[in-house]
């Protein structure tokens, strides 16, 4: 989040790629922390790249880092329980986890976008934000921290 406040645009489409920091951008824009806050809790999203679209709009930081640690948690929690259990399990049960985890990765990878859409629109659904009808207008990007005229003072940069 600091990295793309005190660095702006440039330095996040460096890291994060045009394309990507585009489609947050569109997604991210009239949301408010609730929705970050869900981008965070959810699996499945880019949620670095949120957090450099945050850095980019006029949100304060230390609470959507505060957002970001709490969205992040129960993941974490997670992480910590199956690797402190792992070792627990007898060898022929690595076989189907293996094979699932495997499985899991291909499906995750196979539809990554449609994942991604659905997701979104849930946490849409969630944070009570509705998408526009109205198509985003194209815009070149901009320099600095600045939001381009037409674009949400939430999300700077659509």
């Amino acid at each position: 989040m600091a990295l793309g406040r005190w660095f702006g645009r440039p330095l996040v489409e460096h890291l994060a790629g045009p394309e990507a920091l585009a489609r947050w951008d569109r997604i991210a824009s009239h949301q408010g922390p609730l929705f970050f806050f869900l981008v965070f809790l959810f699996p499945l999203l880019p949620d670095d790249i949120v957090c450099f679209v945050i850095g980019l709009s006029p949100l304060p930081i230390l609470p959507m880092v505060v957002l970001a640690a709490l969205g992040r948690w129960p993941g974490v929690l997670v992480s910590c329980w199956v690797g402190a259990y792992a070792t627990d399990l007898p060898w022929w049960a690595w076989i189907p986890l293996g094979g699932g985890s495997a499985a899991l990765a291909w499906l995750f990878w196979r539809y990554q976008s449609q994942l991604e859409a659905a997701t979104v629109g849930l946490i849409r659904r969630l944070s009570g934000r509705r998408r526009s009808t109205a198509a985003p207008e194209p815009s070149e990007p901009q320099e600095g921290r600045s939001t381009p005229p037409g674009a949400s003072p939430h999300c700077a940069g659509e």
